[in-house]
């Protein structure tokens, strides 16, 4: 079976990382993936198996593409992008991939995409787009569209009134992220505890106000370490806020790291500061690492902590997170009693079960192999 998927570029994110993780999960021997990305950005190709074919579009430093899907005709779009006939085209990312396979009619394959975001509070999501009416149209010609939590898929039918998306949650290579985390981490913990953030280091991430958060805290006469692993444009900024308040004893910027699962592992919290998230990975990571969580009340959250005591969602608020992690600090003893709960957690992403369940949904469709 040929399968395509579109994305705007492979570059260091959450949803990147989620395509990676599903197709180098899919038996080589019963599909031919390949992967176009919008943007020439392959970042992150080296992830990818060996099988895996990639494509790309556009220099990635290439300004008004939007305007191109707007205004270019759909049909038009898919004659000069893609030359190859699939049995199963999927949209990956929102935005131009949607439109390119969403709103062409010359494609006989059957189509997939993904929400990874509360689209009621994405401003950018019809960007590419002449009007929303174009936006709902454009999913409307998917046969399936799979949403990473309750919380997406519930806000993608309230604002599109479309009702035939489901919830698919993403896949975590649990056994790879075990051996990951055995490698040796050449870092002094020391006697604190050691509280670990894992982001790009941008607005909606929440970085920022984590800092002040910390500041505040070791004001108040708490003391613990606070890992920071990511890299991305307010990296200047946090770097800054770090060096004025002197906070280089207590806080380790680390940038990217290939390997944060050992960073992870070797931590007493994971803290997810996100203004908002729609599935937060590194959450999930975090749990099948053994490693309890501290999250905002982002969509995903629910899914990941809701009937689970291994964790607390708060308020997304700046005072919320701080008194959490006060009462947390002032009685330590509440960590362990997270991770007596996180088996039951980490049951709902069995990758085995949702890889299962993501197939049964492509094997319900008729296909007329392209192979055959």
């Amino acid at each position: 079976m040929k399968i395509l998927f579109v994305i705007n570029a492979l570059w260091i994110g959450g949803v990147e990382k989620a395509l990676i993780n599903l197709v180098n999960s899919l038996d080589p021997k019963k599909y031919d993936i390949t992967i176009l990305s919008i943007m020439k950005d392959y970042s992150i190709r080296h992830l990818l198996k060996p099988h895996i074919k990639v494509k790309g579009i556009f220099p990635k430093k290439m300004k008004g593409i939007d305007h191109l899907f707007k205004y270019i005709p759909a049909n038009i779009l898919y004659k000069i992008f893609i030359r190859e006939k699939y049995d199963i085209e999927v949209a990956y990312s929102d935005g131009k991939p949607v439109v390119l396979l969403g709103l062409n009619t010359i494609s006989r394959a059957e189509k997939f995409t993904w929400i990874h975001q509360d689209i009621s509070r994405y401003e950018r999501v019809i960007n590419c787009y002449k009007s929303w009416s174009e936006y709902i149209e454009s999913y409307k010609n998917f046969n399936n569209i799979f949403c990473v939590s309750r919380a997406a898929n519930d806000s993608f039918k309230q604002v599109t009134g479309i009702d035939k998306s489901t919830v698919l949650y993403n896949i975590i290579p649990s056994h790879e992220l075990l051996e990951k985390a055995k490698e040796e981490l050449k870092v002094e913990k020391g006697n604190r505890l050691v509280f670990t953030t894992v982001g790009r280091l941008a607005k909606e991430k929440g970085i920022m106000r984590l800092l002040h958060i910390h500041k505040s805290l070791l004001d108040s006469g708490f003391e613990y370490s606070l890992w920071i692993i990511g890299d991305g444009p307010e990296k200047e900024e946090v770097q800054k806020f770090i060096i004025d308040n002197h906070l280089q004893d207590t806080v380790t910027l680390y940038g990217f790291q290939e390997n944060p699962y050992k960073y992870i592992a070797a931590s007493d919290l994971y803290i997810c500061p996100s203004y908002t998230e729609a599935l937060s990975t590194t959450c999930i990571e975090s749990l099948l690492l053994d490693v309890p969580i501290l999250s905002t009340s982002v969509p995903g959250a629910e899914d990941i902590l809701g009937d689970t005591k291994c964790g607390s969602i708060v308020e997304n608020t700046t005072n919320a997170i701080y008194e959490e992690l006060k009462r947390i600090l002032s009685n330590p003893k509440e960590l362990i009693m997270f991770r007596q709960d996180i088996e039951r957690a980490k049951s709902k992403f069995n990758e085995k079960d949702i890889l299962r369940n993501l197939e049964n949904y492509w094997a319900s469709e008729e296909f007329e192999y392209v192979g055959n």
